[in-house]
């Protein structure tokens, strides 16, 4: 986060570095030295545009330290390849793994680069001879090619979803299965993991986490100890954000301070059963 973006929006997101990659966190920086619960997630739990993400309000609430590990556009992936991250979550007293969109992960028909999961890397010859109208060149990130191919055919744009839907079930199994810890899954969003009419590309840029439903998170409720969710009313939805006039209509597409400060307040209660249940 530039020195002229925390001018223009208010917000100093107390930035360090950790992990193997040494990538950006938000602050302040965690003592992991003692016991505490690690948070997992994109850029809903490092909150972009919010005075306190999801995080901050459950150490308040539960009077317990927090670890915020949310990374701006990451996906599973992105975890996945960092070792001393998943070492730190294992060592949680608990960890929440906030859902993300399954664009951000790679698969057969396209790979996202590791350590920006927005960004598009490559597509396959599967995806070539798919859509072969298509200049893939032109296309810099997962989400703008998607929108494109399901323009082009929504038909065919029901083979990248299945696609999309596989993998995301088990990059997920392999992240859950790699923290040796008890774990809670979150799903934070304006939307139910019921309406259909969200997993479309359009939906996925304006209302994450993209293409992901219900029976999705169904297949792995099974390597969690709980599942938390959390779907925000008009009101929250609509309260504000902190952001520049420039950043108004982007940062709607990010939680509010109200639907973190909700989200919080829903999982308190189960976080603190899981705390209770570990034996050290």
């Amino acid at each position: 986060m530039t020195f002229q973006s925390i001018v223009r929006s208010g917000l100093d997101y107390q930035e360090y570095r950790y992990g193997r990659a040494r990538k950006l966190y938000r602050g302040p920086k965690p003592d992991l030295s003692g016991s505490y619960i690690a948070c997992l997630g994109g850029s809903e739990t490092y909150g972009r545009f919010a005075q306190s993400p999801w995080p901050a309000q459950l150490e308040e609430q539960l009077e317990y330290p927090v670890a915020n590990f949310g990374q701006l556009g990451a996906g599973a992936g992105f975890f996945l390849k960092d070792p001393v991250l998943l070492e730190s979550c294992s060592k949680a007293r608990a960890c929440v793994i906030s859902i993300t969109g399954a664009h951000l992960v790679s698969n057969r028909l396209f790979s996202v680069y590791p350590r920006r999961n927005q960004r598009l890397q490559g597509v396959s010859e599967m995806l070539e001879a798919l859509y072969p109208e298509i200049d893939f060149g032109i296309y810099r990130f997962a989400l703008h090619m998607l929108v494109a191919l399901e323009r082009a055919s929504p038909d065919r744009f029901r083979v990248v979803e299945v696609e999309l839907r596989n993998a995301w079930i088990a990059r997920m199994r392999e992240l859950l299965n790699s923290i040796e810890t008890v774990k809670a899954l979150l799903w934070l969003s304006p939307d139910s993991p019921d309406d259909e009419t969200r997993m479309t590309p359009q939906r996925a840029r304006d209302r994450p986490p993209g293409f992901v439903n219900r029976q999705m998170i169904n297949a792995i409720r099974a390597d969690v100890s709980c599942y938390v969710e959390y779907v925000a009313s008009d009101t929250a939805m609509k309260a504000p954000r902190v952001a520049d006039p420039n950043d108004a209509t982007v940062s709607m597409r990010y939680p509010s301070d109200r639907m973190h400060e909700e989200a919080a307040q829903l999982l308190a209660h189960p976080i603190f059963k899981m705390c209770n249940m570990r034996t050290d």
